[in-house]
């Protein structure tokens, strides 16, 4: 007689955004980094085949860009919240009429942890008039000529738009000390104060 074996399933749902934009007709691309204690990388995704299927649904989010929606943004990225941050920078450069100055701040532990680091360099090289990039390490060579640590108060205020300046906004995604952090930075500098749930009216936008 065969014994009886009690199965637990767990729903995991996780949010991504694609590094594609509405230009690229018919392709949806992520970027997915695995993580050894991931439950939806390394326990999942990381075993998919060619072929395999995934299920998904969205779009979902409180942003939803369109060209001049802003003159100056600001961008404090940690690790794999770059994505949004990618995304964004893609709709502007790839704009032929779009004007909106970047500020970009891409912090990460070290520099083989800074994914899209070589697309935002040709990104910043080919549209030096509107996207600046400045990285953060905290672990780095002697050769680094970046930001070192993390990412500081005084370094918003000296890279990323003035707070209250007409047509402005920062944009923070990242992990969840990062980004409380950084919350509490731009406030003392002088953003208003963001509600509990993000609205694109506000100065700061919490993905």
């Amino acid at each position: 007689m065969a014994e009886n074996a009690e199965y637990s399933l767990q729903e995991i749902k996780r949010s991504y955004t694609p590094t594609s934009n509405n230009a690229d007709k018919g392709i949806l691309e992520l970027l997915v980094k695995i993580y050894l204690a991931g439950k939806m990388t390394n326990g999942y995704l990381a075993s998919l085949n060619v072929g395999d299927e995934v299920h998904i649904r969205g779009p979902r989010g409180g942003v939803r860009y369109s060209q001049h929606l802003y003159k100056k943004l600001g961008m404090v990225a940690g690790r794999t919240g770059i994505t949004p941050m990618f995304q964004i920078i893609r709709a502007v450069c790839e704009s032929d009429r779009d004007t909106t100055q970047i500020s970009l701040i891409y912090a990460n532990r070290a520099e083989e942890d800074t994914i899209l680091g070589q697309e935002l360099d040709a990104f910043a090289m080919r549209y030096r008039r509107i996207l600046e990039v400045y990285y953060i390490l905290e672990s780095h060579s002697p050769e680094w000529t970046f930001g070192s640590g993390s990412v500081t108060k005084e370094t918003m205020a000296d890279r990323l738009p003035s707070p209250g300046e007409d047509g402005s906004k920062v944009l923070v995604c990242g992990p969840p000390g990062m980004v409380a952090a950084a919350k509490t930075s731009l406030v003392s500098l002088g953003y208003k104060k963001p509600g509990a749930s993000g609205k694109m009216s506000d100065e700061i936008f919490l993905f």
